[in-house]
């Protein structure tokens, strides 16, 4: 009668769920679903009479439903849980006619089973529940293990076996010394063999790759640094570094390395950066400048690299590498700086190129008391280098003075000039 006159009008509302007359034991078993953390012991309360109006009426979950083998979830759509067989079952099967049908149904040997009987079904599930956490988190934490040690291997550009071979025994060694054989034993199941390190150095090569296109997209515009050059195998590689803005920070990372299986033209490497950026979905149009050796496929005016990128973004720019331009200042040296360079190098050629002639050099060095046993190489393009390798030859003049005394060479009355 009061529900009719607060709405206006008699609704038929559906009756709460009905609760199960618990046992002698159910004192124990809310107690023991009080205390689990991942069960809740809260009782079925009727419906308000706002929520009688509702098509579908959320059932509560009781305590006394452990008497008929079904314990909590925690979820409010598939809330029961059979503790014989784990099935879950749907909120609307959460009455007690459905939960008994199930149980007469499927488990009639066990209709008659006091809720001790369940609960300690409950308690056993329970407990593999926590083996199979504690598992898990254990393998993934070997997984971790495994990724590091990979990362490791990569940057020190180590053979993959050196894993299997060196570092995971040097683990285990220092783990059953320190910590015991049982402790050792938990890793002997890192996963780090050959193709299991070439796998994992894969993936984080393909996430680093995908890191970094998916900064480009987000980015408003990143500057490309390309240099082709032919490696000791014979193969002409293309090399990409990028530079860009990420959180307030200028970074720079390797953009792509490709190989050239034809030609090293100037339209063939525009073309294999194409392709490379529209595969990754990353436009032209953020590109404001391209940085190159000042080789000729590079900046050609007709087929270089930077002429095709600029029919893609007209207002891209084209600078030449700070590291070429040194070289380009060295070859228009005074007469005076080349014909030392020139010594300089000979010099260390005579005994660089020739391994007998460098222990002996490194022995005189060592009786003398040297800093340093070893002259050093120069290279062409970096031409900042060739300071370093007059610093070297000025520092170990003394000892290339002892060493020429039994060694013939002519350029070795350069050392005495004092100018």
């Amino acid at each position: 009668m009061d529900l009719w006159l607060k709405t206006g009008s008699l609704k038929r509302c559906e009756k709460p769920a009905v609760q199960v007359d618990a046992q002698s034991e159910i004192v124990n078993v809310t107690v023991l679903v009080e205390n689990d953390n991942n069960f809740s012991s809260k009782s079925s309360t009727p419906a308000p009479a706002s929520d009688c109006n509702k098509r579908a009426v959320k059932h509560k979950y009781d305590v006394g439903y452990l008497g008929l083998g079904f314990t909590w979830t925690g979820s409010e759509d598939y809330p029961t849980l059979c503790v014989v067989c784990q099935k879950i079952l749907k909120n609307s099967s959460l009455v007690p006619s459905k939960l008994k049908r199930h149980l007469e149904t499927h488990h009639s040997h066990l209709a008659n089973k006091s809720i001790s009987f369940f609960a300690t079904k409950l308690v056993g599930i329970k407990a593999m529940q926590r083996i199979i956490h504690s598992t898990t988190t254990f393998n993934d934490k070997l997984l971790e293990v495994s990724y590091l040690v990979s990362q490791r291997i990569a940057i020190a550009s180590e053979a993959n076996t050196i894993a299997e071979k060196l570092i995971n025994p040097s683990i285990l060694d220092a783990v059953k010394i320190l910590l015991g054989e049982s402790e050792s034993k938990k890793l002997e199941s890192i996963p780090l063999s050959n193709n299991t390190v070439s796998r994992r150095i894969d993936h984080m090569g393909i996430n680093i790759k995908y890191e970094v296109c998916s900064r480009l997209q987000k980015c408003d515009l990143f500057c490309l640094q390309i240099d082709e050059s032919t490696d000791v195998a014979g193969l002409a590689v293309l090399l990409a570094f990028v530079r860009y803005a990420y959180e307030g920070d200028i970074q720079e990372d390797l953009f792509m390395c490709k190989t050239l299986p034809t030609y090293t033209t100037g339209e063939e490497i525009f073309r294999t950066l194409d392709s490379f950026m529209s595969e990754n979905e990353i436009t032209w149009g953020k590109c404001m400048d391209v940085c190159t050796d000042g080789a000729k496929s590079m900046t050609g005016s007709v087929k270089g690299v930077v002429t095709w990128i600029k029919q893609k973004n007209s207002e891209c720019s084209g600078s030449h590498c700070a590291i070429h331009r040194y070289q380009l200042v060295a070859k228009e040296m005074p007469s005076e700086l080349t014909r030392v360079l020139d010594d300089v190098v000979k010099i260390v050629n005579f005994i660089k190129s020739r391994p007998l002639k460098s222990r002996f050099f490194s022995i005189i060095c060592e009786d003398m008391g040297s800093l340093h046993c070893n002259l050093l190489l120069h290279t062409a393009v970096p031409w900042l280098s060739r300071g370093k390798v007059f610093v070297r030859v000025f520092e170990l003049r003394e000892e290339l003075l002892a060493f020429f005394k039994e060694g013939k060479l002519s350029l070795s009355c350069r050392l005495h000039e004092s100018t």
